[in-house]
């Protein structure tokens, strides 16, 4: 190689003309039309070019000649002609004789960057030597080349669209929505975000925001999204919509008068239902009767949701598609159709309703004494909400006072049996979170020890036990929970207050409950089995065990063995795991933005957790868990006021003073 050769250095997709200056040690030093200078590597020269050039104002010129050489090279002309008469292997300069008019350097320069652009006719060999591609191969290649001509054109009408949105959407506009709502969603090298990103690119050329939120403010535009739109919801692939004719057929089925007879009687029962303030779906409501002799029995009514989807139905198909319901701010998805689970399945008050009706009879000290199980036909005189039952049990006035205060004496009562059995009972802090119709973020903080809340959560929670203990002695295939003991154990007793620091350190060693068909101890709840039961119209688990109840109770078998009992778990597991995550994402995202005004003013924090020389601490107005690195300082248990100084929901964003 020598100076004033002409060379062909790789570029992107293309080859790029250069006259060399000086060649030594393997490092060739170019100049390129208008006077810029490189040094390459000889890998990095796709070509050697027989031309020398006297200076690098010859060298637009000669690319000239080359570039019109080069467009006369009909390479798919020779190869049929070459193909008809089965002749060997060429050299570029044999090529551009039989391809080119002209003869010389230019034409086998142009007629190698000609073989190097296309790539379909031809294939060089490892000695340099140029074969046919196969009748076969040219066939594919010509195919991807096509596709990939109709892929860029279709993403010119994409972008042409996204830069004037108001006219009329063409056809590739809900291909332009995906490909934005994969990059918002995933935010990842997929093919749909790729796209997404060069869409964005072209749209917003002179916004500086992330592509994602680009994308984003787009789809709110076009696609239909809410400017809160739940990606964890989206992301999920979580079923929302219900099949076609299944809301229809559930209608018409709540139109017909369910089968009350042959029922136990109990609507002369005082009855009430205790939920929060936007619950809807309204399945358990509680009673007591005093005997007179120091013994009661507590009612806990469970509605008989299960003679409202029949098994094997299209709606048992679903449900079991759906598993449960799923709890966001926004709302619900609910697991039935909320005719049903809002509706005629639902205790609401002054109806008549069927349920299964849990008797558990008390002595005098409060010890379960007897327990059983019957379909029964109720009336719920009230719905009341936890903070009415609060006031109830505090000695407030309330035309359900009597009956919710000696609820709350029974609850307790057991409450306290199952803590001095090694129940690990926490009273834990908690954040209900609702998004109202007209925007507003409703929160309201509350402990798990608030009088209403430990009230009914006692009766679900002796009700699935004792549920459990009746399947396990009546041999009843059963869906049990079973909670291994943690390590280590608490070694204080959990009665009174425990510090919220001490509390999370407790939490964070509980084993994760399992699912079985052998009924097995549940160690933080201190019950020896546990089957749930309490939530038939939200949870599938606990419609099955309903169908298994009742089976036994009109027939004295049940419908499902312990093969297809275990059948349900992977599905149950599954789907529990997403709705968790969902919900978990879900509920961060609206508490950051109920904080969001927020920024810029003093919040108050308690330390939880030590982490070298970072904290976790807990946003008191929320409960939003945070690390904090704090600038002096501080002990476990301690409250103070922070800074909040940034607060984005949408990126997920949490920023204390000094963090």
């Amino acid at each position: 190689m020598k100076a004033g050769q002409v060379v062909f250095v790789y570029a992107t997709r293309t080859l790029r003309i250069a006259r060399v200056r000086a060649a030594q040690n393997g490092r060739v030093d170019v100049e390129h039309i208008g006077g810029e200078r490189n040094t390459y590597t000889q890998k990095r020269l796709a070509r050697i070019s027989d031309k020398v050039l006297p200076n690098n104002e010859a060298l637009p010129a000669y690319q000239e000649e080359v570039l019109d050489l080069l467009g006369g090279a009909d390479l798919a002309a020779l190869w049929e002609t070459l193909r008809v008469e089965r002749t060997g292997h060429y050299t570029e300069g044999q090529l551009a004789d039989l391809a080119l008019p002209a003869a010389g350097a230019a034409a086998d320069d142009a007629m190698a960057w000609a073989l190097f652009d296309d790539g379909v006719y031809f294939k060089r060999r490892k000695d340099g030597l140029f074969a046919l591609n196969s009748e076969t191969v040219v066939g594919e290649k010509l195919q991807r080349i096509e596709a990939e001509r109709r892929a860029e054109e279709e993403f010119q009408r994409m972008a042409a669209w996204l830069a004037d949105p108001d006219g009329p959407r063409p056809d590739v506009a809900r291909q332009a929505l995906a490909a934005l709502e994969q990059l918002v969603l995933f935010d990842d090298a997929s093919r749909e975000a790729k796209l997404g990103r060069r869409l964005i690119a072209l749209a917003c050329e002179d916004d500086e925001e992330p592509d994602r939120f680009l994308a984003w403010a787009l789809l709110v535009r076009l696609g239909g999204w809410s400017p809160d739109e739940n990606l964890a919801l989206r992301r999920s692939g979580l079923p929302v919509r219900w099949p076609e004719g299944l809301e229809d057929q559930a209608a018409a089925d709540a139109q017909t008068p369910p089968v009350l007879a042959g029922r136990q009687d109990l609507r002369h029962l005082a009855t009430v239902a205790v939920d929060d303030q936007f619950t809807t779906e309204v399945d358990d409501a509680l009673a007591i009767v005093d005997h007179g002799d120091g013994t009661r029995t507590a009612y806990v009514f469970i509605t008989d949701a299960a003679q409202w989807v029949p098994a094997g139905s299209a709606l048992d198909f679903e449900a079991r598609h759906r598993i449960s319901t799923l709890y966001i701010p926004e709302g619900k998805v609910p697991m039935l159709p909320e005719v049903l689970c809002d509706g005629v399945a639902s205790l609401m008050a002054g109806e008549d309703r069927g349920a299964l009706a849990f008797a558990i009879t008390l002595d005098a000290a409060f010890e379960v004494v007897d327990f059983d199980v019957d379909e029964a036909v109720i009336r719920v005189d009230a719905r009341i909400t936890y903070e009415e039952a609060d006031v109830a049990i505090g000695g407030g006035d309330h035309p359900q006072a009597d009956c919710v205060r000696a609820l709350s004496a029974a609850a307790d009562a057991l409450r306290h049996e199952r803590i001095l059995g090694g129940s690990i009972t926490l009273d834990r802090r908690e954040t209900a979170i609702h998004l109202g119709h007209d925007g507003h973020i409703h929160t309201r903080r509350y402990r798990t020890d608030d009088p209403g809340y430990r009230m009914v959560a006692e009766f679900m929670i002796q009700t699935c036990a004792l549920a459990g203990q009746w399947c396990r002695d009546h041999d009843i295939p059963a869906i049990y929970r079973a909670q291994k003991p943690p390590n280590p154990r608490p070694d204080e007793p959990l009665l009174g207050v425990i510090p919220a620091w001490r509390r999370h350190d407790i939490l964070r060693t509980l084993r994760k409950a399992e699912l079985s068909t052998h009924p097995r101890e549940h160690s933080s709840l201190g019950v020896p089995c546990y089957s749930q039961v309490s939530s038939p119209l939200r949870r599938y688990a606990d419609l099955v065990m309903h169908r298994q109840i009742k089976g036994w109770l009109t027939h004295g078998t049940a419908p499902l063995n312990e093969e297809q009992i275990f059948d349900l778990f992977a599905e149950i597991e599954q789907m529990h795991s997403a709705h968790s995550s969902v919900e978990k994402e879900s509920r961060r995202y609206w508490l950051i933005r109920a904080i969001e005004p927020f920024a810029g003013q003093d919040i108050e924090i308690e330390i939880l957790r030590e982490a070298g020389k970072r904290y976790l601490v807990e946003l008191m107005a929320t409960g939003l868990l945070v690390t904090w690195w704090p600038t002096r300082p501080v002990r476990l248990g301690e409250r103070l006021h922070v800074r909040l100084e940034a607060a984005s929901a949408r990126e997920d964003l949490i920023k204390l003073e000094g963090a």
